[in-house]
């Protein structure tokens, strides 16, 4: 598993720590006052000030041909968000996931 986590700028001391449930955590993407996060068959977006999920999605690992491993870096187009599964030898598709900005609704899911 891994985790996001805010430190306080002046004594480094930590604010908040959330999980990110899996293992093949990405590079998250900030987004004013959220960041976007994914780990193997999971996304989210947390909201940098209290840490908390604004929302997530998980159990896309479990999609037709085990889509949804790793992520490359998450995309903003304007009121959605993309998520790419990296390009891997294994499987001929990329597997891609497009959520609502705000609210979180899944728009599409290509696997």
């Amino acid at each position: 598993m891994g985790f996001i986590a805010r430190l306080d700028g002046a004594t480094l001391r930590m604010k908040w720590k959330r999980v990110i449930p899996g293992f093949n955590v990405g590079q998250g993407l900030l987004d004013g006052a959220f960041a976007y996060v994914t780990g193997i068959g999971f996304v989210g977006k947390v909201n940098l000030k209290s840490g908390a999920y604004a929302w997530w999605h998980t159990d896309l690992y479990g999609q037709a041909n085990s889509g949804f491993n790793i992520f490359a870096l998450p995309e903003v187009e304007g009121n959605v968000v993309i998520f790419r599964e990296v390009k891997h030898y294994l499987r001929k598709k990329q597997a891609v996931l497009r959520v609502a900005r705000q609210s979180g609704k899944i728009i599409s899911i290509i696997t």
